[in-house]
């Protein structure tokens, strides 16, 4: 399951949860969640089938989660953002070409390929 879960130690003060722009929900007291609204467009790539604790819910791939951290890398620390980055670089199962697809469509490639250079160039 490609989660942020497998891409660093740091626990996350609350539950992130992509849902339509304009959706409308009520939120529990209890976990803590974190809303982000987005565009349908944004909610149809990158994202895989998995079981958590018997439930069939929807989460973002490796390469999808890298570019949402760079995204939101002010939001999360950009320590966070450099070991997750570092994370999925030593990751076998790591897709490069995906990795640049999705960022192209995050509009976050030129940040991707600043942080790629430093990172190769500095042995992470």
């Amino acid at each position: 399951m490609g989660t942020l879960c497998e891409l660093t130690t740091q626990i996350p003060n609350a539950f992130c949860i992509a849902i339509p722009r304009k959706r409308k929900v009520v939120l529990p007291e209890f976990p803590p969640v974190t809303l982000y609204f987005w565009s349908d467009h944004l909610l149809n790539f990158g994202i895989e089938n998995a079981s958590v604790h018997g439930h069939n819910v929807r989460v973002t791939d490796l390469e999808r989660s890298v570019c949402d951290a760079i995204k939101y890398r002010n939001k999360i620390g950009l320590d966070v953002c450099a070991e997750i980055l570092k994370t999925y670089l030593r990751n076998p199962k790591r897709n490069i070409p995906k990795l640049l697809e999705y960022a192209k469509k995050l509009r976050v490639a030129a940040t991707l390929e600043k942080y790629l250079e430093i990172g190769l160039s500095s042995g992470f």
